[in-house]
């Protein structure tokens, strides 16, 4: 503890050790202001305090004992004790410091200090520390400086540097953004030209340029494949694949070769950089240079010499230019989904093909082999297509000599026809015009105008006499006849027998078969239809009916079911006596309520009989003109209906809709009186109306017609005028007809010569007006 030196009268401490290895103890006294002021040269803050403490936790001295402890009273230079914490604390740090950290944290009254302790054992055995203890904020007030200067600085440097920040971001970050937006584009399929990208840094700049070529290279790929999907027709196909091609691999030329009916390569088209195309070349078959066999590789690239054939075509594609120089080829073989050959695709330029190219080239190559082997397929079809419809066609005419080479020579009439429309300037026709889908439902509908003609019976189609069926049966009539006449010839020679006047019993019988041969006579005309059936000759007829003859045998032996149902239920049993000429019950032929109710949907507009045949012998000779009933003719009539139903219910595709309309349109009459739906001229299809008349025309001059003869041309034209004049045929077509000569170009290659008689064309065109 301090005391005051009795020989100064100052406080102080008195401190003594023994010497090592002598005898004898070395003490000194230490004034306390001394003391004091050689610790407060040690503080590293002035806010510091260092003091020195005993074991038991009193100051001894101290630099400053603010924050420590207040001096005491009795020692006013001393520091008085300490709290116990506080000095235990200290004496545990300067205790334990080479074991543990010398630096504490420690909370007083005044706040929190760091403090740490060093024992001093050269002070004596009292175990005196000496205890460094500074204000926490004090000790980081530097540090506080230097972060606070720090932090302004970076700010300020910061604030500075923005506006370079924001300018380099923008220089990097507004070429990603351009490349995202066209990687956007690219998602939602728009590869139209974008915006150019430029950036001072290369990968980014290398980015861009890659987004460029791909977009570049799709649209170069999606062009081609959008023009070639657009084109149905080969010959205008092929020529659009080599510059398509020629255009998206931006080299010097391409040129195709597909097989021929040999299968042979040939030469089918050819494009160039500037333009210039190639046709079709039967005799120029693929170079030899560029033949592999086939199936060992896809693709195919090398050198063309000077003497091959190709640089020909090279110097034709490029108008001379560059013909002389070296160049390169690139062949890919086309194939099909069967993995047949369709062709070489031959691509030629001034360099040699990279991988890049050639990867591109097989790609882009992959669109002309989808397009050719589409075409391909469609075309065949449209070929197996229109060979089933000729060989319908063909079948129809082949049935009944009736309707001759019909079906066949009015898709020929119809086509002359509506070019020769389409040609017109003027007139009702003037806008007329035919596309390739006119064409081809022009083409389908004329050779399927009569298809419902396979529903239509043969005796009906060709029936030529009155009584005919599936034979004649003006057979079984002459047989009555001839029965009624063996009866005359009984009789005669029964009264003879009986002792009657031979002279007048001879006289009855000459008289009774003049009557009857007179009659059978009379019947046979009358079943002919070759001359018209008057009121008198019905009349005649009905009372020639009025005979009578025995039948002695049962007439439903040997009959079908269905012609037995139609019989009366009280039908006689033989003998009976029967009519000449009889119509019956089992000459009835009742129609099928189910076809009725079907033809009935569809909205026709044709008065049906009653019964779909009467076949009854007196019905049938006293028909007034030709050779068919009204129930016949109507069965004939039925076929436009059945041609109808029928190309109705074909899958046909969108510009193919209209082929049921216009087959089943030229039975249709100008004044709305034809048949099956009394359609207005107006309103009919303009290829329906040129059917109309070819149809007719063709009917009038078939030469081939076993049960009229074939009209002239002046005579079918004179026909034709009336019919137009009547509201039968379109007048305008009519004219078109006669005016471009349809007739004419017809006849020289399908009428024999006789039929070719001079036609007076004014005369026809002043007489229709």
């Amino acid at each position: 503890m301090p005391y005051r030196f009795a020989s100064s009268g100052e406080f102080g401490i008195s401190l003594s050790r023994r010497l090592q290895n002598l005898d004898g103890v070395a003490g000194a006294d230490i004034n306390l202001e001394s003391l004091i002021g050689a610790l407060a040269t040690l503080k590293p803050t002035p806010e510091a305090s260092i003091a020195l403490i005993d074991a038991t936790g009193n100051i001894l001295a101290c630099s400053d004992a603010k924050g420590l402890a207040r001096r005491s009273e009795q020692h006013p230079l001393s520091c008085g004790p300490l709290s116990k914490a506080t000095a235990d604390e200290l004496v545990m740090a300067g205790k334990t410091a080479p074991q543990s950290p010398r630096f504490r944290r420690i909370v007083t009254d005044d706040g929190a200090w760091v403090a740490g302790g060093e024992s001093l054992p050269e002070l004596g055995a009292n175990g005196v520390s000496m205890v460094l203890a500074v204000p926490e904020d004090a000790l980081v007030a530097g540090l506080r400086t230097t972060r606070n200067d720090t932090l302004l600085l970076l700010a300020g440097g910061f604030i500075l540097l923005l506006p370079a920040l924001f300018y380099g971001a923008h220089l990097v970050t507004s070429p990603l953004q351009c490349v995202a937006r066209e990687a956007e584009r690219g998602r939602k399929f728009d590869f139209t030209a974008g915006e150019s990208t430029h950036s001072v840094v290369t990968e980014i700049n290398d980015l861009a340029l890659s987004v460029d070529h791909m977009q570049h290279t799709i649209r170069k790929f999606m062009q081609l494949a959008k023009s070639v999907s657009r084109i149905r027709d080969f010959d205008r196909l092929v020529p659009l694949l080599t510059q398509e091609m020629q255009q998206a691999t931006a080299t010097q030329a391409v040129l195709l070769y597909m097989p021929d009916k040999d299968h042979t390569l040939r030469l089918w088209s050819g494009c160039g950089i500037g333009g210039e195309c190639l046709g079709h070349d039967e005799s120029e078959a693929l170079p030899p240079t560029t033949v592999v066999p086939q199936g060992k590789i896809p693709i195919r690239t090398g050198g063309l010499p000077p003497e091959d054939a190709c640089h020909r075509h090279i110097s034709t594609l490029l108008n001379g230019t560059d013909a002389q120089h070296q160049h390169w080829f690139a062949a890919v073989t086309l194939r099909d989904k069967r993995d047949a050959v369709l062709g070489e695709l031959l691509v030629i330029d001034r360099v040699p093909f990279s991988q890049e190219r050639l990867a591109f080239l097989r790609a882009t190559s992959g669109v002309v082999e989808v397009a050719l082997d589409n075409d391909r397929m469609v075309k065949t079809q449209k070929e197996l297509f229109s060979a089933f419809i000729r060989l319908l066609a063909q079948a129809i005419d082949a049935k009944s000599p009736y309707t001759g080479g019909h079906c066949t020579r009015v898709p020929i009439l119809s086509r002359l026809l509506a070019e020769a429309a389409s040609d017109t300037r003027q007139g009702a026709y003037a806008s007329f015009g035919m596309t390739n889908e006119s064409w081809e439902e022009l083409y389908l509908a004329s050779w399927l105008h009569d298809c419902g003609k396979v529903t239509t019976p043969e005796f009906v189609v060709d029936k030529a006499t009155k009584l005919e069926t599936i034979h004649n049966r003006i057979h079984e009539i002459r047989t009555r006849f001839e029965v009624i006449k063996r009866d005359a010839h009984i009789a005669y020679w029964k009264g003879v027998s009986e002792g009657g006047d031979r002279a007048a019993l001879q006289k009855t019988l000459q008289d009774e078969l003049r009557t009857l041969d007179d009659d059978f006579a009379f019947v046979a005309a009358c079943n002919t239809g070759e001359a018209p059936v008057d009121d008198a000759a019905r009349q005649r007829l009905r009372n020639i009916a009025e005979r009578t003859w025995e039948r002695t045998l049962d007439d439903t032996l040997g009959i079908s079911w269905a012609e037995r149902e139609r019989k009366e239920p009280d039908h006689p049993l033989p003998p009976v006596m029967e009519k000449l000429l009889c119509d019956s019950s089992a000459f009835v032929v009742k129609p099928d309520a189910v076809s009725q109710e079907t033809e009935d949907r569809w909205g026709f507009d044709m008065p049906r009989p009653e019964v779909l045949y009467d076949r009854g012998e007196l019905h049938n000779l006293s028909i007034p003109w030709g050779t068919l009933t009204s129930e016949e003719r109507y069965k004939i009539n039925e076929h436009i209906i059945q041609t109808i139903m029928m190309l109705s219910e074909l899958p046909f595709p969108a510009h193919l809709e209209n082929v049921p309309e216009i087959a089943g349109g030229h039975h249709e009459r100008m004044d709305g009186t034809g048949y099956p739906r009394r359609i207005k001229g107006e309103l009919l299809h303009p290829l329906a109306r040129i059917m109309a008349v070819a149809d007719i025309f063709e009917a009038l001059t078939a030469p081939d017609r076993p049960y009229k003869k074939a009209k002239t041309l002046s005579q079918a034209m004179n026909i034709m005028v009336g019919m137009a004049k009547s509201g039968h045929i379109d007048r305008e077509l009519l004219c078109i007809f006669i005016r471009e000569e349809v007739y004419r170009a017809y006849a020289e290659n399908h009428l024999p010569e006789w039929q070719r008689d001079a036609v007076d064309a004014e005369a026809l065109l002043r007489d229709l007006g």
